[in-house]
């Protein structure tokens, strides 16, 4: 217990329990995190259990999940375990919200609740009007939520719900406006609705058909709850960080799986692991089997750097176990706090680094980037390393994303994955059904676009079969 919880701190140590304070980054993970996850998971198992015993095996048992899942005190891949479909309530703006997360956010939330049963999902809440519970939020230009909803069903949602039909004239969701407001008119949001069911009604079966991704992000919520704990830079959060590297690749329209680490990711061409803190033994294997194979794989900073218990590996140099497979050591780290940035200059031009950054020596990896300071000219800041047949990138700092973005369209051309150039806030996602290509293209600005060949309005939708 001393060597894994920690409880002795220079000459300090428990003697009792009955005053024991939660004060070590262990201690917090196992009770705080773990204990609370486990928790609520069971609890929420318990739930299913009795629900299965009055309806039967054949009822169909979900739960919505919703946004901030990453900022949630228990595992939702636990959870999503015991319900026969995972769903989702899609708010791309909420009260107080003065215009919609990004397009790439939203779309990583869709990725991130197909990845948790790996499987299409429900979404039992798709917002149509303004929102809010005491403050109001953006109000979605004509057209914009309808096109939220065909961004859901290309990214997996195979059955949709609007919340809500009709506004409450009481209670505390009052203000969480529906498709027809307090007035009780059909009005410009109840046309749109019925357009896009009188539209999407004739793809049910096109909607069916899994999504195969050739890129998966990986997450680990311990790693997570671990960064919670200790964020080690003001500028820290997981979720940006991720969505970040998201952004990059999403920005190629590529097809994206956003999953566990513990999950199967060896059919996969690219995995990307942000901030991946606490690495162990078994995820360590997998990685270098699948480098080994062939595949590529993207790290950042501060990666493995701890055990499982959230406790630093001594006498290792970092990324601890993973030198090899990355070919760098890291000699020193500083953790730039908001406002602060340092830069870096190499294969794609000069990047801001912010967050933080980490001073890394070549072990055989070829230096992609190099800072531009005056003690630290000669570090890494990006490597590339060959392990194997495959792969592995390691980016030492939060770069900008023109940078990430180019590094992702370097990836993806040279392992061949499908992908579609198009202007900016133009987003085309594929499908496909009894050997035929579907294309959703959405258009995410108030600007009229066109892309290939297709002309699209301010947040235009439309499916195109390719013939």
């Amino acid at each position: 217990m001393v060597c894994v919880f920690s409880t002795f701190y220079f000459t300090t140590g428990v003697v009792s329990f009955k005053f024991f304070v939660l004060f070590r980054p262990t201690i917090i993970l196992h009770y705080d995190k773990r204990f609370m996850s486990k928790s609520i998971n069971e609890y929420a198992k318990f739930q299913v259990d009795i629900l299965r015993d009055i309806l039967g095996e054949k009822a169909v048992i979900t739960t919505n999940i919703a946004g901030g899942y990453f900022d949630k005190n228990f595992d939702h891949k636990q959870m999503a375990k015991e319900m026969d479909v995972a769903s989702y309530d899609n708010y791309p703006v909420w009260g107080g919200l003065k215009e919609p997360i990004t397009p790439a956010n939203i779309a990583m939330d869709l990725d991130f609740i197909r990845g948790l049963k790996r499987k299409n999902f429900w979404i039992v809440e798709e917002l149509m009007g303004a929102q809010g519970h005491t403050i109001i939020g953006y109000l979605p230009r004509p057209n914009q939520a309808k096109m939220w909803a065909y961004q859901a069903v290309a990214h997996g949602a195979q059955s949709i719900l609007f919340f809500r039909y009709r506004t409450a004239t009481f209670g505390t969701e009052e203000f969480c406006l529906g498709i027809i407001d307090q007035d009780n008119r059909e009005g410009r949001k109840y046309r749109e609705v019925k357009e896009f069911f009188k539209d999407i009604k004739g793809y049910k079966e096109l909607l069916q058909t899994p999504i195969k991704s050739e890129i998966a992000f990986l997450y680990d919520y311990e790693n997570i709850w671990a960064w919670k704990i200790q964020p080690q830079s003001t500028a820290f959060n997981f979720k940006e960080e991720m969505l970040k590297l998201y952004t990059a690749f999403y920005r190629h329209n590529t097809h994206i799986d956003v999953i566990d680490s513990k999950d199967d990711f060896s059919n996969y061409k690219v995995v990307v692991l942000p901030a991946m803190m606490i690495v162990d033994d078994e995820l360590k294997s997998k990685l270098q089997d699948f480098v080994k194979k062939g595949g590529t794989v993207v790290f950042t900073y501060r990666t493995s750097i701890k055990d499982r218990n959230n406790n630093l590996y001594l006498g290792k140099a970092m990324p601890c176990n993973l030198t090899d497979l990355i070919g760098i050591e890291v000699e020193e780290i500083e953790s730039l706090q908001e406002g602060q940035f340092a830069y870096a200059d190499g294969k794609f031009g000069r990047t801001k680094c912010s967050v933080m950054r980490e001073m890394i020596d070549s072990k055989g990896a070829e230096v992609l980037y190099t800072y531009q300071d005056k003690f630290y000219r000669e570090k890494g800041c990006i490597t590339l390393n060959k392990f194997g047949e495959g792969e592995v990138y390691y980016i030492g700092t939060s770069a900008d994303e023109e940078i990430l973005t180019k590094i992702a369209e370097e990836i993806i051309t040279k392992k061949d994955i499908e992908h579609y150039s198009t202007p900016y806030g133009v987003e085309v996602y594929t499908r496909y059904l009894n050997g035929k290509k579907y294309m959703f293209v959405m258009n995410h600005t108030d600007e009229d676009k066109e892309v290939l060949g297709i002309k699209l309005m301010p947040y235009d939708s439309k499916i195109i079969e390719v013939k």
